[in-house]
This record gives C-alpha cells, structure tokens and sequence, in this order.
C-alpha cells in the first residue's frame, strides 16, 4: 500500500534519511491501530532490513500472538500474517545469532530452535518454507552437509532464488570447499 510506496520512493530519493519518514509514518498509524497485522508486518520487515533483529523478532512475536479472526479474508490474511511470522522469526533469528557476541549465542541460538519447532508445529513436514528454516538452522550449527541437502532439496522444488538464499547457499559451498558452487550461487544473487 501507500507505506510501501513510501518506502521505496525515500529509499531511492533520500538514502541518508534511512527510512526516517517511513517509520515516522508507521508508528503514526500503529498508534491508532496497533493490533494491525499487515502494518506490525511492515514494522517487522523494515527492523530486519536494518539489521535490528531482536525488534523485528519481538514485532513478528507480536502478530504470532494476535488473537485469531473469523473465516473471511481478514481472518485468511491474519492467519497467512502469522505463519510468515514464525518463518522469518527463525531467519532473522539466525541473523541475529551471526552479529552476536561469543557469550550470547548459546541463548540465542536456544530461542532459535525454539523458534523452528513452533514453526513446524504450524507447517507441513514438506513444507518448503520448514525446510528452507531448517537449511538456516543447520548453517547456523554449522552442519553444512545437511545445509546443502536441504537446499539442493529446494532447488528442485524451484524454491531458491531470493538472494539471501542465494547468499546462504554460497556460504555453505565454501564451507564444504566447492568454491565453483560457490561462485556459481553468488552470481545467481
């Protein structure tokens, strides 16, 4: 909607403001409807671009926790809201496990796992999004085996082809020493 339009024309015009007037906006309109799923979804989104893991974490948290709808669109929306949610929750999770301190890891990496086994307790066991968390899980235990299964797994599905995937993909090739795969996956970014 118009935050998104917003948020593409300040990211292209005004770089330096880093969104300032997008979230101005945002909060503005979550203060008169702060239970809104879509907009703590675009609250979410916007914290894991900027990197702020543990508000993106708790942002998505709190539409996991919204009280369910009626059938209807509204309730179908809601209910799609909160299972994104748990995916990305894993995912930014594990990005949050990657920038922090030695001392911290154990426990985020805790909440992590904690975070995959609500998301399967929601998905499909084939579901590609439970796999493509569990492909993260794994690089984040650094069980790059079981990472380039699950994404070469995937990729039969045709289900790799966002660049953080990508990313994590190329990551995984190096640490199992296929550099030409490697490389391969960086250019499909």
């Amino acid at each position: 909607g118009l935050l998104t339009l917003h948020r593409q024309i300040e990211g292209t015009v005004s770089a330096a403001s880093k969104l300032s007037h997008t979230e101005a906006l945002l909060e503005h309109a979550l203060a008169t409807r702060p239970d809104d799923a879509g907009l703590l979804m675009f609250k979410a989104d916007l914290a894991g671009d900027r990197s702020d893991f543990p508000l993106a974490i708790a942002t998505s948290e709190r539409i996991i926790a919204l009280p369910g709808l009626p059938v209807g669109l509204p309730g179908s929306a809601l209910f799609s809201q909160k299972d994104v949610s748990r995916f990305l929750r894993v995912l930014w999770g594990v990005k949050q496990l990657g920038a922090a301190l030695p001392a911290d890891r154990d426990g985020i990496m805790q909440r992590v796992r904690a975070y995959r086994q609500d998301l399967a307790s929601n998905e499909s066991q084939d579901s590609p999004r439970l796999a493509l968390a569990d492909a993260w899980v794994a690089q984040a235990e650094e069980q790059w085996d079981k990472a380039d299964r699950l994404l070469d797994q995937l990729e039969r599905t045709g289900k790799v082809s966002d660049p953080d995937t990508l990313l994590l993909w190329a990551n995984v090739a190096l640490k199992r020493g296929q550099t030409g795969k490697a490389e391969d996956r960086l250019r499909q970014a």
